[in-house]
């Protein structure tokens, strides 16, 4: 019974075994590639979109419009305008502090050298 369903289904069986595998991998692969937390800053007087991109864009690997686009995105904001005591959520990178253990006793053992 099993050799006769393998003989007349075997192309359709590996197929759809591979398509689960390469599903599986994709979620595993682009589900945890968002590295990008959430931060809310509440907008003091002066404060635009344009000074706070140039104060937190380069820590996040962005160019300051790509900031600007993700905050108007991610806080629904149809235009560049912002008013002082608005609340709107910024991307903020996680922090490993593994890595940053091992950069800093780099430092410190060079620094004994």
């Amino acid at each position: 019974m099993i050799k006769l369903l393998w003989k007349k289904y075997s192309y359709t069986i590996i197929l759809c075994g591979l398509t689960m595998f390469f599903g599986m991998t994709c979620l595993v692969l682009f589900s945890g590639n968002e590295d990008t937390n959430r931060k809310e800053i509440v907008i003091n007087d002066g404060d635009s979109l344009w000074t706070i991109a140039e104060d937190y864009a380069d820590g996040q690997d962005m160019s300051v419009p790509q900031f600007i686009s993700w905050v108007q995105k991610e806080n629904g904001l149809k235009s560049y305008v912002i008013n002082a005591g608005d609340t709107i959520v910024i991307p903020a990178k996680k922090i490993n502090p593994a890595s940053d253990s091992i950069q800093i006793k780099e430092i410190a053992m060079d620094g004994n050298n």
